[in-house]
C-alpha cells in the first residue's frame, strides 16, 4: 500500500442537521474544509477516497502514563469499513497494538 502524508489537522465530524445548510456553525465549516481537502487529495492523485486507510500521528502529552494504552473498533452504519482508534505512548506501541487486533480477527 502506498503512503501518502497531509499536512492537514483531524477534525472529527460533528453531529449535523438539516439545519446546517443555513446555520453555519464552525464545527461543522471545519469539518467540511477537512472533507474537501481530503477529497481533493484524492482527486488529484486518481485515488478512490473510500478506499485507503487513514492514520493520525498526534503527540502524546508528557502526563501521559506509559502503561495507558487502549484499542477500539468501530463499525460504520453507513459505509462498509471498521474504523480502529488506538493510543499509546509509542508509535511502535500503537503499531504492535493494531497489528495484534488484526492477527486476532484473521
Amino acid at each position: 500500500m502506498a503512503t501518502c502524508v497531509l499536512q492537514i489537522a483531524p477534525v472529527s465530524k460533528p453531529r449535523m442537521t438539516r439545519a446546517e445548510r443555513w446555520k453555519k456553525r464552525q464545527s461543522v465549516l471545519k469539518f467540511f474544509a477537512f472533507r474537501d481537502a481530503v477529497r481533493q487529495y484524492c482527486e488529484t492523485h486518481a485515488i478512490a477516497w473510500w478506499s485507503f486507510e487513514i492514520e493520525f500521528h498526534v503527540p502524546m502529552p508528557k502526563s501521559w502514563s506509559k502503561k495507558k494504552k487502549w484499542i477500539h473498533i468501530r463499525k460504520s452504519n453507513t459505509e462498509p469499513i471498521i474504523r480502529i482508534f488506538a493510543e499509546a505512548k509509542t508509535e511502535s506501541e500503537v503499531t504492535d497494538l493494531i497489528q495484534t487486533l488484526k492477527d486476532y480477527l484473521k
